[in-house]
């Protein structure tokens, strides 16, 4: 999805209706899914044991999109400088596109999990479902790794020159794309990493507790604004520049708009393209 300020369920901007979600679905589908443990789900070419000592821990959650994942493996291994572990958690909800991601990861011996049931995957709610997904993987999967440093990609973003993320983790404890994206704006005092890039420093959140559901009308990954983000002074971190462009083939069909975070692309939307725009989109991926 591509980043915004607003969660796009703007009814949970409402505290009554958002306590009553989070109360009765929320939290009672949340107890369901972390009952399960690694070991119980579907997976291949992974475990949860520790890794060395020098190595990024990245997963990416997909969603509908085998093309994504195929360009984001072949991306990552060309430009990503870091020692890194890459690993697909399936968050499908249409049973041939999961299939067809399972296929992916078995030709090329990519890291594949398929995440436990999650009824909200879909519609008004989404985020919930990608932050439970998170949330899942970070306490199930990332943390008994326990590698130096860990973070989320979405599965449409892709690294299109060389770069790396270690050793801006090696200044700071985070890093990522800052929400609210505007931070020029006085009149926001919250801030926190948009979880479809956002990456850590084990040592620094290691005992506590992390969220990346939406909350109080803020998309998904706020949640760790109270939890995380609060204790460290946006000043003190560098963030990638991130500026907004468009993909049109020139005739009469939309445009499209993505995004270019420091050195990746973010092609946005990715669990809603329609033939024109991956169309688009694989031709903006050949340069690369």
């Amino acid at each position: 999805m591509m980043r915004q300020t607003k969660a796009k369920n703007t009814i949970m901007a409402n505290n009554l209706t958002r306590k009553i979600f989070r109360s009765f679905v929320y939290f009672p589908l949340r107890l369901n899914m972390m009952r399960k443990n690694f070991d119980a789900t579907f997976h291949i070419n992974c475990n949860n044991h520790a890794l060395g000592n020098d190595v990024l821990d990245l997963v990416t959650v997909a969603c509908n999109n085998d093309y994504t994942i195929e360009q984001q493996y072949r991306l990552l291994n060309k430009y990503l400088a870091d020692s890194f572990c890459y690993t697909v958690a399936d968050n499908s909800s249409i049973p041939a596109k999961q299939q067809k991601i399972l296929d992916i990861c078995r030709k090329s011996n990519i890291a594949y999990i398929r995440l436990p049931s999650n009824p909200l995957t879909m519609g008004s709610v989404s985020g919930y479902s990608h932050g439970m997904a998170l949330n899942w993987l970070y306490n199930k999967y990332i943390k008994p790794r326990a590698a130096p440093y860990f973070g989320f990609l979405d599965h449409d973003i892709y690294p299109v020159r060389r770069t790396g993320i270690k050793n801006a983790l090696e200044h700071q404890p985070m890093f990522g794309c800052r929400q609210p994206f505007d931070e020029t704006d006085t009149h926001i005092n919250v801030w926190y990493l948009y979880p479809g890039f956002c990456f850590f420093r084990r040592d620094y959140v290691l005992g506590e507790v992390m969220d990346f559901t939406p909350n109080k009308g803020w998309d998904t990954g706020f949640s760790n604004w109270p939890l995380i983000y609060s204790k460290m002074d946006p000043a003190a971190i560098r963030f990638p520049r991130v500026s907004f462009h468009e993909l049109s083939d020139g005739k009469d069909s939309p445009a499209y708009r993505y995004e270019i975070i420091g050195d990746w692309i973010h092609a946005g939307q990715a669990v809603f393209w329609d033939p024109s725009r991956q169309n688009l989109i694989a031709r903006l991926l050949e340069q690369y």
